[in-house]
């Protein structure tokens, strides 16, 4: 498992043609009705932001396999600069499945 693909257990980009994070379509819209803040464009207050610009993300990272007390890290990372039409959406919390520990162990 690469260092991008686990950063997404705390942070995930998504198209509004596709989700980079399961397939389905998500929208803008669909996620405001859900009353979650759209955040777009990476830009100091763009329309839906209240905030000033998100660039980095806090993500739980292994680079090698072994014990995860060992080897998993809390690490800052920088986001990529968004395309036209895709937001970034901010996860407040992400569950740890007993998988995701086989994963990081090498099993």
């Amino acid at each position: 498992m690469d260092v991008w693909r686990l950063a997404r257990v705390l942070s995930c980009r998504l198209s509004p043609r596709g989700s980079a994070c399961g397939g389905a379509l998500i929208t803008a819209s669909r996620i405001r009705s859900c009353g979650a803040t759209v955040l777009r464009g990476n830009v100091a207050h763009s329309y839906f932001s209240t905030g000033p610009k998100v660039t980095d993300s806090t993500a739980l990272v292994y680079r090698t396999h072994g014990d995860p007390s060992q080897v998993v890290q809390l690490e800052t990372l920088r986001l990529p600069v968004l395309e036209a039409k895709s937001a970034l959406v901010k996860m407040l919390a992400a569950p740890i499945n007993p998988s995701d520990i086989n994963m990081i162990q090498g099993k």
